[in-house]
């Protein structure tokens, strides 16, 4: 029968708890660097100043083909606050966000929020456009739909 020893489980109890202890000060260290904290207090909200416009959003110019929308492009889009969603009728990821995905674009739409879907098929029978147009329509998307079968947006 093996004896465990008080003091040899109290021990790796500590250094379990020192270490835990040591992860979160480090975080916290980082967390609340004094250049961050004065960078955010500049902020409009506080928060987020590490957010920043990297550059211009690419042109949609790849797509072959539209579906709910005319062609769209970043000129069309200017001033407008745009989710992109890139998906596939056949996966699951891509499938259940999309009831949120139709909200939000009904909800916000008078607001300047704009979804767009980028179809890019990872199936032989999803590079076909007439498939993508029937999966579009009965999964009820009613936001823009570019389809990238080339992969160029």
């Amino acid at each position: 029968m093996k004896r465990h020893s008080l003091t040899s489980d109290s021990a790796r109890l500590a250094l379990c708890v020192a270490g835990i202890v040591g992860f979160v000060a480090v975080a916290l260290v980082g967390a609340f660097h004094p250049r961050k904290l004065a960078a955010d207090a500049t902020s409009p909200l506080g928060f987020g100043s590490s957010l920043r416009d990297e550059r211009a959003m690419p042109d949609l110019d790849g797509a072959i083909g539209w579906l709910n929308s005319a062609p769209l492009s970043r000129t069309s889009l200017r001033g407008k606050v745009v989710l992109v969603n890139f998906w596939t009728y056949t996966c699951i990821n891509s499938i259940r966000p999309l009831p949120y995905l139709r909200n939000w674009a009904a909800k916000y739409k008078d607001a300047g929020f704009v979804v767009l879907g980028v179809h890019t098929p990872e199936f032989s029978f999803e590079y076909e456009p007439r498939n993508v147009e029937t999966a579009v329509r009965n999964l009820n998307v009613g936001f823009p739909v570019a389809i990238d079968s080339k992969y160029r947006i």
